[in-house]
């Protein structure tokens, strides 16, 4: 329930939160990115966010920064501070014990161990409370949190670029967007615990799925290569930070490639076993092992066939499609690689639609969910 009113000022201060918790893009998964603002006598006199899994979460940051004493200011903070004890102290009897007199909040968190005890806790102690400022932004910001933990499944985003007559790059044609819209899908793969390709985008493109046109960590490796067809060589990516390299294959194909699994396991490449239906590996069920295996978020880029198959399933959160200005002519089909077959998708009715020019190219989005088309704008992570 919300409480107490809302300013302008209100809505400023939320959003140079968000802006803050921004800086931990990447880095606090499974943890929700959270920024926090201390002000009193209209000053900001602290400020924080959550850096990384495991450091103290914003609102102590912004405790800790404060050039004043905090008593009987007002705590800005992106989401609910929580109130057990985890691999950080609880935030709200921080802010108590810190004497603040306000608490403005965009939005509860759904983790059932926070879902508004955060901030009964604080009511009870006399503290102003104020709760839902920017709220659709904030749940937009923070969705792929939401959605793992409202669900139980890792967030799914499918990424595509594309020219006019719906064909996609590979092989010798290496690329069909722009420099502008490689940008910003590299900036997506530092906000995403993995990127999925299927064995055919490895063998053709030899992909190092880095980030390199921005800052940021790299992704998690996750290759779908259901007969193991692919060599210990062409599994080699480049493993800074530490990432995962995982291959989804199935347990019949483990069993009867025993020295490539063993030269894999040497080189650090873990296999899943994933349950096939027909002759595929169920997708529903390789997100699910996914999340089992610590993948909160999946950005999917590629190829052909993986497009066809997410598309025919009903598990995608979010459709990116980057079309270029061009017209390639023979290519690779967006949807189904070099042959096509008969492709029936599911019939899916998507909550929003929205389209932005990013360079020279047109890229439309689409989400599950129905988000405001101008908070979609705002925030294009």
């Amino acid at each position: 329930m919300k409480q107490g009113q809302q300013s302008d000022h209100d809505h400023a201060m939320m959003r140079t939160c968000l802006e803050l918790a921004s800086r931990g893009a990447g880095l606090t998964s499974p943890n929700p990115m959270v920024g926090a603002i201390m002000v009193k006598r209209g000053r900001i006199i602290g400020q924080g966010w959550h850096r990384r899994y495991g450091a103290p979460h914003a609102e102590q940051e912004c405790l800790r920064s404060c050039r004043e004493d905090p008593r009987g200011g007002t705590m800005y903070v992106s989401l609910e501070p929580c109130s057990h004890q985890g691999q950080t102290p609880p935030c709200a009897p921080a802010l108590i014990k810190a004497g603040v007199s306000r608490v403005v909040i965009a939005t509860k968190d759904p983790n059932p161990l926070v879902h508004g005890r955060g901030i009964r806790m604080l009511a009870a102690a006399g503290i102003a409370v104020t709760v839902g400022v920017l709220e659709e932004e904030a749940r937009f910001f923070n969705r792929q949190f939401f959605t793992h933990i409202t669900e139980g499944r890792p967030y799914v985003h499918v990424k595509i670029a594309l020219s006019l007559d719906g064909k996609i790059a590979g092989g010798a044609k290496r690329w069909i967007s722009s420099p502008a819209s490689r940008r910003l899908v590299h900036r997506w793969r530092t906000t995403h615990d993995a990127v999925l390709v299927g064995a055919a985008t490895v063998h053709l493109d030899r992909p190092s799925i880095t980030v390199r046109h921005v800052r940021g960590r790299d992704p998690h490796v996750v290759v779908l290569d259901g007969s193991l067809t692919l060599t210990s060589r062409e599994l080699q990516f480049p493993r800074a930070n530490r990432r995962r390299v995982i291959v989804c294959t199935t347990a019949h194909a483990i069993e009867r490639h025993r020295s490539l699994v063993r030269s894999l396991a040497r080189q650090g490449v873990e296999l899943f076993a994933i349950p096939a239906r027909g002759s595929r590996i169920a997708l529903d069920e390789l997100v699910q092992v996914l999340f089992e295996g610590g993948m909160r978020s999946i950005l999917v880029e590629g190829g052909g066939d993986l497009f066809r198959q997410f598309a025919g399933s009903s598990l995608v959160d979010e459709w990116s499609l980057f079309v270029a200005p061009s017209v390639v002519g023979s290519g690779m089909p967006a949807f189904g690689g070099a042959v096509a077959p008969v492709f029936r998708p599911k019939e899916q009715h998507l909550g929003v639609l929205t389209a932005m020019q990013v360079g020279p190219d047109v890229l439309l989005r689409a989400f599950r969910e129905k988000y405001d088309p101008r908070v979609i704008g705002v925030w294009k992570g």
